[in-house]
Formats: structure tokens, C-alpha cells, sequence
């Protein structure tokens, strides 16, 4: 098996490699697939698509939901994971 040139690989952008250390707002709203500033109802329901089929419960990955949290609850509240105020 022949390996792939990897003399110009770089992580510069992280949204092709996997999620960044503290989520951002772009990142939260591709993980929802909304727009960066959708209203709450949108958000919701986003979030309630992907989580029927990415829930622990129903064979899901328990990562890919704590994620899917992570995302709406920066988008609807504005605070990440740690509980501190965005500012944007």
C-alpha cells in the first residue's frame, strides 16, 4: 500500500480534522448544520434531529451527543461548555 504524500500536511484548519479545544460559535452551528445566529427553534430543532440518531440509548456515540449538547447549548444560551460568556 502506497502512503500519501504528507510533506504538506498541516492542522490549520481544524474543522477538516476534528473539533477544536473550546467550541466556537462557527463550529457549533456546522456540528448543527444551522446558520451561526439561527433563532432558538431552529437550533432546537436541529438538535432534536441529530440527537434521534446519535443517542447513547439508541446505539449512538456517546462523544457525537456530548458534542451535539456542547453545540446547542453554546447557541442557545451563548456560553461553551465551561459556563463562560462568549463574546461576539
Amino acid at each position: 500500500m502506497k502512503m500519501p504524500d504528507m510533506s504538506n500536511f498541516s492542522f490549520s484548519d481544524p474543522s477538516k480534522y476534528g473539533f477544536e479545544a473550546n467550541m466556537t460559535r462557527d463550529e457549533a452551528a456546522q456540528i448543527l448544520g444551522v446558520k451561526k445566529y439561527s433563532k432558538k427553534p431552529e437550533v432546537m430543532q436541529a438538535y432534536k434531529t441529530l440527537m434521534r440518531m446519535n443517542h447513547p440509548d439508541t446505539g449512538g456515540s456517546p462523544y457525537i451527543a456530548a458534542k451535539v449538547n456542547e453545540a446547542k447549548d453554546l447557541l442557545v444560551t451563548g456560553k461553551n461548555a465551561s459556563g463562560s460568556n462568549r463574546n461576539w
